[in-house]
């Protein structure tokens, strides 16, 4: 089942001391979540990369703290419609998955084709001066014609200009956020947020 299958993949990423690159590397050796997460003692440690200490979170009390995490998170997820990506779904950015440290997984809100096929990345910094704002307002205008998806990062300065100027000229952006989905920060920006998850998105790697 779906719900089986992101439930193990969440959980996964709810363990301590296993970053993205652990991650894939055990999914590389397990072939899926649950797989690696049922995985006796013996075949774990025969992982390379996989030492005592990763073999006792994933089959210890630390395991078990992430199941119940993940099911509760997986129920706020459908309480507020918000879509949990692991990185092996077609759903998860093609892009990101360049990155050799990208996320393993993400928490989408929004509207947004994430794998739109052209994508536009704005920030700056967030003492902006008037001409640095002017210049954005113009950046975004000169993309019309392209019609791309507009990224940002929801900050004071540059970014929040960018969602505006986007959201204004009718295009779609997301705001790529430092925080869970359940915390707008700035709260200054939560009503350009909101507009966001109607036209565009929120994106996040952190969980609630």
């Amino acid at each position: 089942m779906a719900d089986d299958t992101i439930f193990h993949e969440l959980a996964l990423t709810l363990l301590p001391g296993i970053g993205p690159q652990l991650t894939r590397q055990l999914m590389s050796y397990g072939g899926a979540a649950k797989n690696v997460l049922m995985m006796p003692p013996g075949k774990l440690r025969r992982i390379p990369g996989v030492g005592a200490a990763t073999v006792a979170i994933l089959t210890g009390k630390a395991r078990e703290v992430a199941f119940r995490k993940a099911e509760a998170d997986l129920k706020k997820a459908e309480e507020d419609e918000v879509e949990i990506i692991f990185y092996t779904s077609k759903r998860f950015p093609s892009r990101l998955k360049q990155i050799a440290d990208a996320p393993a997984i993400l928490y989408y809100q929004g509207t947004a084709d994430l794998n739109a096929p052209k994508v536009v990345a704005l920030v700056g910094t967030r003492q902006a001066t008037d001409y640095g704002r002017e210049q954005t307002e113009r950046i975004i205008k000169g993309l019309l014609p392209h019609r791309p998806l507009v990224v940002s990062g929801l900050a004071y300065g540059i970014d929040i200009v960018a969602h505006r100027a986007a959201l204004q000229e009718g295009l779609e952006t997301v705001g790529v956020m430092a925080t869970g989905l359940d915390i707008i920060y700035p709260s200054a920006h939560r009503k350009t947020a909101e507009k966001m998850r109607e036209q565009g998105g929120l994106l996040t790697e952190f969980p609630f």
